[in-house]
This record gives C-alpha cells, sequence and structure tokens, in this order.
C-alpha cells in the first residue's frame, strides 16, 4: 500500500505552453499530506491529489468512479463482475470546490521502487478547483490539521500535474460524461423493497437484490426487515414505515443511510456507517453493535430520537428535536439540522449553521477555523522579516517574496472575515445570492444547465425578495436548452412573485414564440417594453413577432 507523486507516463501528463499554464506551473506549491493510499499538494488555486488503485482491481476505467460535490469526494472501484463495491477515498472537503471545473483521469505512473516485480502501478489523478483562493490545512474535515508551508520544488518539478484553464477543465469532465453514458456519476441500481406488513420477517440477501443496489423500504408496517451477512448494498433508505426494525448485518458501501417520515422505528446496524440523515420522524431508535460503528448522525425535525450502543450502554443518549429545543428554543423542524457526533471522545450535538457560500458547518467549527486562519496570518508576520533577510542573502526571488506578502494580505483579510462570518448570522438572502452568482458564472461559461442547478438550488431555499431573478434566470437557461416549456413555467412562477419584473414578461414572451403562440407573445413583450422602453432585444422580438403573426394568419386562412 504505497503511495507517492511520481511521474507520469501518458503525454497528456504534459502541458504545452500556454502563458497562463505557465504562470500555473509557476504558481508556488505548498504541502498537503502523504498516507498509505493518496497524497496531495495545492497551491492557492487547486489541490493536485492521487490516488492508489490496488492492483488487484481491473485497469478499465469504467470500473472506477470519482464524484466531485462541492463539498465531498467519494472514490471507489468494483471488482470485474461488480461483485463487490471498494472506497478508495471518501469524506467532505475542508472547504467548497468548483465541482462543475474539478476533474480526474486514471493513470500509469512509474513506481519508484524499480526492483519491485511491477514496474508500474495506477493512479487516479484529481484536481480540485478551490471556490477561494486559500490554503488548506487538511484534505478532508476527519483529517487531522497540519499548516501548509511553501515547497522548495514548483508543482512541475514534483510532477504533478499542471491544472489546466478552466474551459479545459469543463470541457473534459463533459467529455468524459457523454463517453461513459452517464449524467449523474453512478452506476447504482434503486431497490425499493413496498409494503411489508403483517408481523412479517423478511432476510434481504445478494441473490434478491441487483448489481450495485440502493436498497430503498418503503411503506412497510409491523414488521422486520434484515440485510443478510455477506450482503452489500450502496445505500439504504427507509421511507415512511411504522412499527418496523431494520437489521443490517452486511454493510452500506458508502456508509450512508436516510430515514424520513417514520414512527416507532429501530435500525440496528451491525456494520459501519459514517453518516445517517434522519428528518420529520417520531421515536426511532439507532442501535450500533459497536461505538466504533458510529461516526454522525444529521437529523432535522425528529422527535425521541435514541442513540444505543451494544458494547458502550453508559453513551446511551436521547438526542430529539424536542431535547434540542432546550438550548435551541428558536430552532424550526423541517428547516434547522442537528449533527451528533464524538468531539474530544464525548458525544456532542451541535446545531449546523450555513455559511453564505452554503457550506454546512457548526458554531465551534467556525470559531475554530477563524482562530487557525489568524494564527496563520500571525505566523506569516512573524516571518516577514526572515524573509527579507533571505531575500537580501539572495535565498527568495522579488517574485517569490511578492507572493508571500500578497498571501499574507490575504490571510489577514481571510481572518477578519472568518471572525466577522462567526460573530454574525449569515442570511438567508446571502445564500440565495451565492448561488444566483454560481448560476451567472455558469451561465457566462455557456454551462446552462449547471446555471439552472444552481438557480433552482436557490429556489429550493425559503422565499426571498431575489426569487423572482432566480426564476427568470431559470427561463433563460432552460430557453438555451430548447426548453420552452420549463421557461414559460419559471417565467410565469417568477411574475406571481414580481409581476412589474420586465425580464420575465420578456422571457415570458421569447417561451411562447418559441411554442408557436405569438400573440400571446406579442402581449408578453409589449408589457415589457411598458416598463422597460430601451429594452432595443424586446423591441426586435415584439417587431419579428409581428410578422410571425401575419404569417400564421395567412396561412390560416389558406
Amino acid at each position: 500500500g504505497r503511495c507517492f507523486l511520481g511521474c507520469a507516463h501518458s503525454a497528456s501528463a504534459e502541458h504545452p505552453g500556454s502563458n497562463k499554464k505557465v504562470m500555473a506551473a509557476d504558481l508556488a506549491c505548498y504541502s498537503g499530506a502523504l498516507t498509505r493510499t493518496y497524497a496531495w499538494l495545492q497551491n492557492l488555486e487547486h489541490i493536485m491529489l492521487k490516488v492508489q488503485i490496488p492492483n488487484q482491481y481491473p485497469a478499465a476505467e469504467d470500473h472506477v468512479s470519482c464524484k466531485i460535490t462541492s463539498t465531498g469526494l467519494d472514490v471507489t472501484m468494483s471488482e470485474e463482475g461488480g461483485a463487490s463495491l471498494k472506497i478508495l477515498l471518501s469524506g467532505t472537503l475542508n472547504a467548497p470546490v468548483d465541482c462543475e471545473t474539478s476533474s480526474w483521469k486514471v493513470k500509469e505512473v512509474a513506481d519508484p521502487q524499480p526492483d519491485r516485480a511491477d514496474d508500474n502501478v495506477r493512479m487516479m489523478e484529481v484536481t480540485l478547483v478551490k471556490k477561494e483562493s486559500a490554503l488548506w490545512s487538511r484534505l478532508l474535515l476527519s483529517d487531522e490539521p497540519c499548516e501548509p508551508r511553501m515547497l522548495q520544488s514548483r508543482a512541475s518539478e514534483l510532477h504533478v500535474p499542471v491544472p489546466p484553464s478552466k474551459r479545459e477543465l469543463l470541457k473534459g469532465a463533459k467529455s468524459r460524461a457523454n463517453e461513459s453514458g452517464l449524467d449523474g456519476g453512478t452506476k447504482a441500481n434503486h431497490h425499493i423493497i413496498e409494503g411489508v406488513e403483517g408481523n412479517a420477517s423478511l432476510v434481504v440477501s445478494a441473490a434478491h437484490l441487483p448489481h450495485l443496489p440502493v436498497l430503498h423500504l418503503k411503506d412497510c408496517r409491523k414488521s422486520s426487515v434484515v440485510v443478510a451477512m455477506g450482503t452489500a448494498v450502496v445505500k439504504l433508505l427507509v421511507e415512511r414505515c411504522t412499527d418496523c426494525t431494520v437489521t443490517v448485518n452486511g454493510k452500506i458501501t458508502t456508509d450512508v443511510m436516510e430515514l424520513w417520515r417514520c414512527e416507532r422505528v429501530q435500525v440496528v446496524l451491525n456494520c459501519h456507517v459514517a453518516t445517517v440523515q434522519a428528518d420529520l420522524s417520531t421515536d426511532i431508535v439507532f442501535r450500533y453493535g459497536k461505538k466504533e460503528h458510529f461516526d454522525a448522525i444529521v437529523q432535522a425535525g425528529v422527535r425521541h430520537l435514541q442513540i444505543h450502543f451494544e458494547d458502550a450502554p453508559l453513551l446511551n443518549r436521547s438526542v430529539g428535536y424536542e431535547v434540542q429545543l432546550e438550548s435551541h428554543p428558536e430552532a424550526n423542524d423541517t428547516t434547522d439540522q442537528f449533527i451528533t457526533r464524538f468531539i474530544g471522545g464525548e458525544m456532542l450535538t451541535e446545531q449546523i449553521v450555513r455559511l453564505k457560500n452554503d457550506f454546512p458547518t457548526t458554531r465551534r467549527e467556525q470559531l475554530e477555523y477563524a482562530e487557525r486562519v489568524a494564527t496563520h496570518a500571525k505566523v506569516l508576520g512573524d516571518g516577514a522579516a526572515q524573509m527579507m533577510v533571505d531575500q537580501l542573502a539572495g535565498k527568495m526571488s522579488d517574485a517569490e517574496l511578492t507572493e508571500v506578502r500578497t498571501l499574507q494580505q490575504r490571510q489577514h483579510a481571510a481572518a477578519d472575515a472568518a471572525y466577522q462570518e462567526a460573530d454574525a448570522e449569515v442570511s438567508l438572502e446571502a445564500r440565495v445570492t451565492f448561488k444566483k452568482m454560481a448560476g451567472n458564472e455558469a451561465f457566462k461559461e455557456g454551462s446552462w444547465k449547471q446555471a439552472a442547478v444552481y438557480y433552482m438550488e436557490g429556489l429550493s431555499l425559503p422565499t426571498t425578495p431575489i426569487h423572482h431573478i432566480l426564476h427568470s434566470n431559470c427561463a433563460a437557461c432552460f430557453l438555451k436548452l430548447g426548453r420552452p416549456d420549463k421557461a414559460l413555467e419559471h417565467s410565469d412562477k417568477g411574475l406571481e412573485l414580481n409581476p412589474e419584473f420586465s425580464k420575465s414578461h420578456f422571457r415570458r414572451g421569447l417561451s411562447l414564440q418559441a411554442l408557436e403562440r405569438f400573440m400571446d407573445a406579442f402581449t408578453s413583450f409589449e408589457t415589457a417594453l411598458s416598463l422597460d422602453p430601451k429594452n432595443v432585444q424586446a423591441k426586435s422580438a415584439l417587431q419579428l413577432c409581428e410578422v410571425q403573426i401575419q404569417r400564421q394568419r395567412r396561412s390560416q386562412n389558406q
């Protein structure tokens, strides 16, 4: 199980010389971490990660998967024939990344120990694009933090691939998705078991399940369902079950389980589950066979929630919504989430708060982060005098000193911002605005589907004064995607919220025009112009619409 940052054989690792790429190669490189199975380095803009692929797994890329979200990373491998799924790396990232432009690929790299029988080993190379320019002290939130330090070598000299431009990353990600035929990055099969009732006892084994099953138990009553030993499911979902016991003696390969709208359900987990998500339920017991099987439970609106440990009964706790109201009387049972986990050996339940960029954290973690950033800024400040001496002695170039000074300024600004955000509640409108800005960036780059996703994520939050703009922007995306019916739907919803918003009337007109409802389109364009007489596009669309109405009438009269 060795892992290293090696030299790639394939020519695709070389990045011929545009000025932008040379600048990326010349960015100072900072330390990350080296583990038994993966290693990473960083600069201010990117994380450069390599994950070793065990030799017993197939070389074909269709057996490897890397799922990158804005807050998480999952690297998995399946055996030939898909008999089982192995998690190579999984967890919540230290800070948000741009999942649309981050990328990954599998490569053969030179073995640093040539006396080995295998001259080459396979690596997954992952480039994560940071949402904000900053140095990370850890890759995953579960890792131990470690202060990054500037390395003497550049990224290119360490044979870490130089990150391509944002447009190239986006193009590569889309190409891989098209080639693989995947649109969501998963090959899992949704398998529903529904309506088990009447004191029935059902044992689910691998023989009853499809390849890579997501097991979904739904609408079961007064029954028992057991996932047999030796049976692996990708994920376990429990929905609208009452008076049931669910026992997992097998394995959940993603370590994720979800439960919602259930009553009087006991879940017995005899395997490790990293995250349990429980929502809007009553009288729920999670019973862990061993304490080490438990990592975290995230809940929203779960009354009378209990956590039991068979090997450590003194740690048993009631952590339901009614308990959390004692310390958080303002909590909302449908929107506020709480996370229970062990912190410093003690079980702790904390309310999850959202940063402006929608990244989930807790108040304690916010303050800890602010303190780490402030400490890093102080270290940079204390080292500034020594760096001046090094420059005079010829040890540091002007460019390197300039970069350190810039980093120092950024760290001080980041420390101030982190403390301010920790001291203040992040407004709902700030979160919605962040989604709107992310959508605008994606739209400018021509990634209309991703832009629509960002806008709809903003719309999924409680209504704010800018929701009508998100609906209008969604309409623009769906017009670009050739879906005038959806564009019309969002235009109408936006006008319900703000009838005076001219862009919604204009995009409603474009939608109706595409649907060949020219008279209705004409009315919408007229309204848009009455609200914004300087709208040249609406004026041109109105003139074209007049011509289309005349043609349509002539066609009907013939």
